[in-house]
């Protein structure tokens, strides 16, 4: 990618990036070009693309997390994108836990919605990251009974199916067939107790 310099010296006029080439530069990951393009008064604000999304979210989206920094100093942590999504949504759907971290250090709020009524952790879950939507779950007050008993069931759903997964795995490794069975019936209990303790939620 060119720098802010050679890109500056092809015009003759002073010449202001545009939110297209700061969405680019954040979603690269590039943090020198980003600061560049906001210090040419590119406007860090600024939504762009089908989705209407600012800078910050396309960074998160990506998991770039010292672009996240970096851009946090000029942006809300609230801004939202077109369908209302914050970047902590974006970051959940890409499920990238090190800029959900730094965005809940800052004050990113997990309770909020987006247009569709969806949180960050509802995000999480529906994509599959199940872990993150565990953190998440505990962050987040806003969630309806239902809405967390949805979520914990699906979490509980992966989790028993890694177990599923080694116990596989150690039948077509060659394991006994009793080693197999045991560690099918003792994991599943384990995590059966822990959800139903509400140990890991």
């Amino acid at each position: 990618m060119p720098s802010v310099q050679s890109i500056q010296c092809r015009f003759a006029e002073p010449w202001i990036p545009d939110a297209k080439q700061l969405s680019l530069a954040a979603r690269l990951g590039n943090r020198d070009c980003v600061e560049g393009l906001i210090a040419l008064r590119a406007d860090p604000r600024s939504l762009f693309g089908p989705e209407r999304k600012a800078p910050l979210h396309d960074a998160a989206a990506e998991g770039h997390q010292e672009v996240c920094e970096a851009l946090l100093r000029y942006v809300p942590i609230g801004l939202t994108s077109g369908d209302g999504s914050t970047a902590l949504h974006f970051a959940a759907r890409g499920g990238h836990l090190d800029v959900i971290n730094l965005l809940l250090r800052q004050g990113a709020d997990p309770n909020i919605r987006n247009k569709d009524g969806v949180t960050a952790c509802e995000v999480a879950s529906a994509c599959g990251h199940h872990s993150i939507a565990r953190n998440l779950l505990n962050e987040t007050t806003s969630l309806n009974e239902e809405s967390k008993l949805r979520i914990g069931r699906s979490i509980e759903s992966a989790e028993v199916a890694k177990v599923h997964h080694v116990g596989t795995a150690l039948l077509m490794g060659g394991a006994l067939l009793g080693t197999a069975i045991f560690w099918f019936n003792y994991r599943t209990d384990i995590l059966r107790n822990c959800f139903q303790k509400k140990l890991i939620l």
